[in-house]
């Protein structure tokens, strides 16, 4: 009776200890999770406040790009020097900020690519690519959103499933230009592309995240 007893107690201390394990294992995945999420809502918001900033530079230049007039020329016989044209560094600094943009892009693309972005947050940006690729608002003597890319995307050679994503995202080809819905079909087939070439690398990552956590 008594190694009955015993044994009752032994095995209701097996037991706990081993819910408690269990409950443990538990509440550090939750914690894991919980700062993944957290870290994934910052990130998302950081990336806004970058375009945003961006964009206000941009819309601040823009404003001062239209308050050019024609520069006045030196007046003959006289030692004036005839006025120096803004618009090359007006230029200069639209191509800065347009470079900035694009690198914010491939930053966000290789963010969505390690599942650091969530996809409807991707897919909303990349609609706005396809806007900004035809946009007027922001053209600087020649020096606008689709230029800069036209001539970006050629620096980005080595990141060639980046270049093929974005062309098909703001449909550089103009296989969408008549649909009433052209924006999201093009994004959807930047989606497939990218769903279909990324399949089997996606699956060998999140094996090597488990044993990667295992280890530790």
């Amino acid at each position: 009776m008594g190694k009955s007893y015993g044994w009752l107690i032994a095995s209701g201390l097996a037991a706990l200890s081993l819910f408690a394990s269990i409950f443990a294992i538990l509440l550090s995945i939750l914690t894991i999770w919980r700062n993944w999420s957290i870290a994934r809502v910052n990130l998302v918001a950081n990336c806004h406040k970058t375009y945003g900033d961006i964009f206000s530079e941009l819309f601040e230049l823009n404003e001062e790009a239209k308050m050019q007039g024609p520069v006045p020329a030196g007046l003959p016989g006289t030692a004036n020097p005839p006025a120096v044209d803004p618009m090359p560094v007006i230029k200069r600094r639209a191509h800065k900020l347009l470079l900035r943009l694009w690198n914010l892009q491939h930053e966000q693309y290789l963010y969505f690519r390690e599942e650091l972005i969530p996809q409807p947050v991707f897919e909303s940006w990349l609609i706005y690519r396809y806007a900004d690729y035809r946009s007027t608002d922001y053209n600087f003597d020649g020096i606008g959103y689709k230029w800069t890319w036209d001539t970006r995307k050629r620096e980005f050679a080595h990141q060639s499933d980046f270049v093929e994503l974005m062309d098909l995202a703001m449909d550089t080809a103009n296989k969408h230009s008549n649909a009433a819905d052209a924006a999201s079909l093009a994004v959807q087939d930047a989606m497939y592309l990218y769903k279909r070439s990324t399949a089997g690398s996606n699956i060998r990552r999140h094996w090597s995240r488990i044993a990667d956590f295992y280890k530790h």
